[in-house]
């Protein structure tokens, strides 16, 4: 069995090594295959609007007496959940 010298500035076998090339081949990748904005703009938009909708379901059940009946209170803490989720997925 071979021991691995630590002392040694060479990295170890297969190891990558972050240069030049890497960032000039992240570039030209960039370059050839643009980001489209307006779906990213989509998707922030269809998360955000999502999250304000499942916090106002989950208030209403929550503020609303005859909304607080056993299946009730397991959509609110569901949205609740959904709500932290899709922020996550958000952010």
């Amino acid at each position: 069995m071979k021991m691995l010298d630590f002392s040694s500035q060479e990295p170890l076998p297969g190891a990558l090594r972050y240069n030049d090339t890497f960032c000039t081949d992240y570039s030209n990748y960039l370059a050839a295959n643009p980001v489209s904005y307006k779906l990213i703009s989509l998707y922030v938009i269809l998360f955000f609007t999502s999250t304000i909708l499942l916090i106002f379901v989950a208030q209403t059940i929550l503020q609303n007496k005859s909304l607080q009946a056993h299946p009730q209170m397991l959509i609110a803490y569901i949205c609740m959940a959904e709500a932290c989720m899709s922020w996550n997925a958000l952010i």
